[in-house]
């Protein structure tokens, strides 16, 4: 029994309990004070017999179906078990810092590209990758990301480690294009945005894209050029709830994120796997006790 308390406008039990006269029908509380009052009740749970339990094991032909799910369930835990393992061995593969392989031993300034290929069907790309940034100290010239395979998958976030001569200084601008030679549907490519960290002094540029290099997309363009993002680009709602919304769909949902490309680190396949199948079998076990 409860009473609504009128200055704190919420429900307390302190003063009542419950009368001996109540039943299953009706309930009778006894109270010190006067006040608006109610009740509630609560469904117990049904107590399991673990003994009970074991014991069915003997006669397995009276529960056939039961036990089958659970084995099914079981089987197809250790079975997803295996390919979740082998996805994390090739994320470990994909989520290495590839060097640019245009970068020359003498250059003393590094800086860390992130590349974020867009989640959409048929952005990743075979075409060969090319870009320039400049900045007020100058620019890098002509750069390649690379011929590595499976460097620009769907939804991937490939990180690259790029030296120049010196520093760049505040960046301004990236112009990035593709020559287009990827075979069938791997020749566009779907750009989401490119990160930049000066390593050496911890700045970070980011230049916001979000469309295709495409010829048959799109504006037709496999070019862009693309300014470094402001404080406005980065605050405005289309670009946080999108990020946002990528990120919880992809990575924050439990059973999406075993299977889709580009989550996080944080957690491995074979764990968010072993996650998804307790979280299945404490709710088998809710359901047989309520």
């Amino acid at each position: 029994c409860s009473f609504w308390n009128e200055r704190l406008e919420y429900w307390q039990g302190e003063g009542c309990k419950v009368s001996a006269d109540s039943s299953p029908e009706s309930s009778v509380c006894l109270c010190d004070h006067l006040t608006a009052f109610g009740a509630s009740f609560m469904t117990p749970p049904n107590s399991i017999d673990f003994n009970t339990v074991w014991g069915k094991f003997a006669n397995l032909g009276q529960n056939p179906g039961v036990f089958a799910t659970v084995w099914v369930f079981i089987g197809l835990y250790f079975i997803g078990l295996i390919f979740a393992r082998r996805a994390d061995k090739r994320d470990a593969i994909r989520a290495a810092v590839l060097p640019l392989p245009d970068n020359r031993p003498n250059n003393t300034h590094a800086y860390l590209l992130s590349v974020f290929t867009g989640s959409q069907p048929g952005s990743g790309t075979d075409s060969r990758v090319v870009f320039m940034v400049t900045a007020e100290n100058g620019d890098t010239g002509v750069r390649a990301l690379g011929n590595q395979p499976k460097v620009r998958y769907q939804g991937a976030v490939k990180m690259f480690l790029m030296t120049t001569e010196q520093n760049l200084g505040n960046l301004q601008n990236l112009h990035i294009w593709h020559d287009n030679s990827g075979k069938r549907d791997r020749d566009s490519w779907y750009l989401d945005r490119v990160v930049v960290q000066d390593l050496q002094n911890g700045s970070t540029s980011i230049f916001l894209c979000d469309d295709w290099l495409a010829v048959d997309r799109a504006d037709g363009l496999i070019y862009k050029n693309l300014p470094v993002a402001s404080e406005e680009d980065l605050t405005s709602f289309s670009y946080l709830f999108t990020t946002a919304a990528k990120k919880n769909f992809i990575d924050g949902h439990l059973w999406i994120s075993t299977i889709a490309d580009g989550i996080s680190a944080n957690f491995t396949r074979v764990q968010r796997w072993s996650c998804c199948f307790s979280i299945l079998f404490c709710t088998m076990i809710s359901n047989a006790m309520w």
